[in-house]
């Protein structure tokens, strides 16, 4: 199974932040059906959240695992029917591990972002 997780960094390790700010690199991660075999095939950085949905399509991912999302990219998600889960406040083994068990939140169609240049979090 390939994953998309979006993180702070490049590493099972990296955090999923609930802020867009913090988004810095999209993982492809590949794995079984054991949390523990799971395998960091590549790693992206862009500007936008569209791009990392777009890349999550074309990298024929099953699932993305993230913290918000906008409304554009959780339409590119849902159009391909790609499972979106909600990893704030997790590092990206821990959310890989709560998938696999199902105890992985999953968002539905009102817990995104409906405005992209909205900034909820007080981060800065």
């Amino acid at each position: 199974m390939k994953i998309a997780v979006i993180s702070d960094k490049a590493s099972l390790n990296g955090s999923i932040n609930n802020c867009l700010s913090h988004v810095k690199t999209l993982l492809i991660i590949e794995m079984n059906d054991d949390p523990e075999s799971a395998k960091i095939l590549k790693s992206y950085s862009h500007s936008f959240e569209k791009d990392y949905a777009r890349i999550a399509v074309s990298e024929n991912c099953e699932a993305m695992i993230c913290g918000v999302l906008s409304a554009s990219a959780y339409a590119i998600l849902a159009d391909r029917q790609i499972t979106r889960y909600d990893g704030s406040g997790m590092t990206v083994f821990e959310s890989i591990q709560k998938m696999q068990h199902y105890s992985l939140n999953c968002f539905n169609s009102h817990d995104y972002l409906t405005d992209e240049k909205k900034h909820t979090c007080r981060c800065d």
